[in-house]
């Protein structure tokens, strides 16, 4: 059975490379000091040696799951068959799907090496933003990251992180749009069970 593979990673990795670096802003608004806000608890998390590897995950994630619009990603992600699942189905995607990304990246944020991020832009348009980010390696190899966010609750919430203009939600959904055309929504839920069951 094939597993779900994104070459261009996965949203929390994403936001996992973002948050493992020291971070510089200049005239941030309040989407850019919400993420600023995560990069600082997360750097915080990973550098406190006194806890051990399986805490500083477990804080990670918790700071994740209300950084990202789980609720948001699950629904763009299973794009079309979104519409045609039962409100049951919706949720129980969107948790395998979660635990799934947790448990595939949760070794990558111990990536912290001296990199830098740059906040180098904001957009916002009504209750959505862009944050974007330029990062640069040790290599002097610069990359950029587009935050995508929603205003949900009074709080902005990522919901799509696009590395080099390469959207992760859209990878995710054009893969499991094959799974789903190969093997059934049911057997989607059986690969995502199987794959988050190695975060337990």
């Amino acid at each position: 059975m094939k597993s779900i593979n994104f070459k261009k990673g996965l949203i929390i990795c994403a936001i996992a490379v973002t948050a493992l670096f020291a971070a510089n802003i200049c005239q941030a608004g309040e989407p850019t000091k919400e993420l600023k806000k995560t990069v600082d608890e997360m750097i915080s998390i990973l550098s406190n040696k006194s806890l051990s590897v399986q805490e500083k995950h477990k804080k990670v994630y918790e700071i994740l799951d209300r950084t990202i619009d789980w609720d948001e990603v699950a629904k763009r992600v299973l794009g079309i068959h979104w519409r045609r699942r039962t409100p049951e189905e919706r949720k129980r995607f969107k948790e395998l799907f979660k635990d799934f990304v947790e448990a595939k990246y949760a070794k990558r944020f111990e990536m912290y090496s001296g990199e830098k991020v740059y906040f180098t832009k904001e957009t916002i348009d009504g209750d959505y933003a862009t944050v974007t980010t330029k990062i640069k390696t040790k290599q002097n190899r610069t990359f950029t990251l587009q935050n995508r966010m929603v205003l949900k609750n009074g709080k902005w919430l990522v919901y799509d992180i696009l590395i080099e203009g390469i959207s992760m939600v859209n990878n995710y959904r054009t893969q499991i749009n094959n799974i789903i055309a190969k093997r059934s929504f049911k057997g989607l839920i059986k690969i995502l069970e199987k794959k988050a069951a190695q975060k337990k």
